[in-house]
C-alpha cells in the first residue's frame, strides 16, 4: 500500500511536470513567434530607412547639381559681363583719344581763324 500511494504520488509529480514542460513549450512557442514578428518588423524599418535615407540623398543631389548648373550659368554671365566691360572700357579709351584729337584739331583751327582774322 506505501508503494502505491508512492507510485500515486510520483504519477501526480508527473504529471505536473509534463504539464509545466508543455506549458513551457507553449510559452516559448509564443516567444518564438513574438522575436519573429519583431525580427521581421526590425527588417521593415531598416527598409524603410534605406529608402528613405537613398531618396534623401537623390534629392541633395538633384538640389547640388541644380546649384552647379546656377554657379555655372552664373559664371558665365559673369565672364560675358567681364568681356562687356573690357570692351566698353577700350571703346571708352577710343573716345577719350578722338576727344583728345578733335580738341587739338579744334585748337588748331581756332588758332589757325584768329590768325587768318588777325591778317585779314
Amino acid at each position: 500500500q506505501i508503494s502505491e500511494q508512492k507510485n500515486k504520488i510520483l504519477n501526480n509529480v508527473l504529471e505536473k511536470l509534463q504539464k509545466d514542460l508543455h506549458n513551457l513549450q507553449d510559452e516559448y512557442a509564443k516567444l518564438n513567434d513574438e522575436k519573429s514578428a519583431v525580427e521581421s518588423q526590425i527588417v521593415e524599418l531598416k527598409r524603410r530607412f534605406q529608402q528613405a535615407k537613398d531618396e534623401y540623398i537623390e534629392e541633395m543631389e538633384e538640389k547640388l547639381e541644380g546649384k552647379e548648373d546656377m554657379n555655372k550659368n552664373a559664371l558665365r554671365a559673369l565672364e560675358q559681363s567681364e568681356k562687356k566691360i573690357v570692351s566698353f572700357t577700350k571703346h571708352i579709351s577710343y573716345l577719350r583719344d578722338e576727344s583728345l584729337s578733335l580738341k587739338e584739331a579744334l585748337q588748331i583751327l581756332t588758332t589757325a581763324h584768329l590768325e587768318v582774322g588777325i591778317q585779314l
